[in-house]
């Protein structure tokens, strides 16, 4: 499921907006975004929850290569504001509504590690910078050999 979602935060820009792929949790798109109809925009998103909690694995695009699990509700309904201003509403259900709790707490400041317990946390921060340290490595042999020639 890896890049069906991205909020506002993630790219710089200071506004509560996501943007998400409905389909990619097996979900209708049933407010089509007008540039690309697979998709949903959300204005200004407000999230409640409800319905038993389930663990899955999620993964981010801020925090790439890695995945970690974490509980989220089975059930979301979101009121937000569409592109043209109004305002509408929806209950999504699982594993939809896991997604837009994960896309929704970006604009809150909240990545999923922030959501599991600490020893998981510690375990993807871990991971996530034994693979950025091997990635600097990697530029750093790739910078060295274009110098030598």
């Amino acid at each position: 499921m890896l890049g069906v979602g991205l909020a506002a935060t993630q790219i710089g820009v200071a506004k509560r907006m996501i943007v998400i792929k409905p389909s990619g949790f097996n979900a209708e798109t049933s407010d089509p975004a007008e540039h690309n109809k697979e998709y949903t925009v959300m204005i200004n998103p407000q999230i409640e929850l409800s319905g038993k909690k389930i663990e899955w694995t999620e993964a981010c695009l801020s925090l790439p290569s890695t995945d970690g699990k974490v509980q989220r509700s089975e059930t979301a309904t979101v009121s937000y504001m569409d592109m043209t201003g109004e305002t509408r509403r929806i209950v999504a259900e699982w594993p939809y509504a896991g997604g837009l709790q994960h896309e929704i707490d970006h604009l809150d400041g909240v990545l999923y590690i922030q959501r599991q317990i600490k020893k998981k946390s510690f375990s993807t921060l871990k991971r996530l910078r034994n693979i950025r340290r091997k990635e600097m490595i990697k530029q750093r042999r790739i910078r060295k050999e274009k110098s030598i020639y």
